[in-house]
């Protein structure tokens, strides 16, 4: 069992070695046909070149996690109807309707967040779906895509795209029941009738 566990541990470092002496090999080709591809597209390249500024600019400076929650109590402002604690919502507020619907799982959320997968296996496949991430993100480096990006506005993983056909489908037997009197309360049936109306 210890040398099962030992063999299942060193994978990630096997796996990189090898990648790394793979690449090391093959390195002069691979920076030839590299430069080849970027003198192709040098418009492409160039916006690459910024995105990837921009994003360690970001990473280095930004002050996402220095948040600090406001002292007035946001809940003063809405009528005890919407969850508030006013009495009734002042005369001067609009209402709008706002539908939020999270995305699917991108290929960055992938790459770092487990998700719903077991945690030893994502930290066991870390290093090797890092080495996948980075490898894709050169090839559309030097193959001229600059709108495609694993790691900034991702794409939505096979799983994303799994959950959004699910969602999809979801929508699909939802919409037979409206009108029927299934759904546990009208403000089910109005979330609903609301999210076909979008799509």
């Amino acid at each position: 069992m210890a040398s099962i566990l030992g063999t299942l541990t060193s994978l990630p470092a096997y796996t990189l070695f090898h990648i790394s002496w793979l690449l090391h090999s093959l390195r002069r080709p691979l920076i030839l046909v590299s430069l080849l591809c970027l003198l192709s597209n040098p418009s492409a390249a160039i916006a690459k070149c910024k995105l990837f500024y921009t994003t360690f600019l970001y990473l280095a400076f930004c002050q996402d996690k220095k948040f600090t929650i406001p002292k007035d109590d946001a809940s003063q402002h809405f009528s005890t109807e919407f969850g508030g604690t006013a009495s009734s919502a002042p005369s001067s507020f609009k209402t709008k309707k706002v539908i939020v619907i999270r995305h699917g799982e991108s290929t960055w959320n992938d790459t770092f967040n487990p998700g719903g997968r077991n945690i030893a296996l994502f930290i066991l496949f870390y290093i090797p779906n890092m080495i996948k991430a980075i490898w894709t993100e050169a090839y559309f480096f030097v193959s001229g895509k600059e709108s495609e990006s694993w790691f900034f506005d991702s794409a939505l993983s096979t799983k994303g795209v799994k959950q959004i056909e699910g969602l999809r489908k979801f929508l699909q037997k939802e919409k037979l029941r409206l009108g029927s009197g299934n759904f546990m309360d009208e403000r089910e049936e109005v979330a609903i009738q609301e999210l076909l109306n979008v799509g």
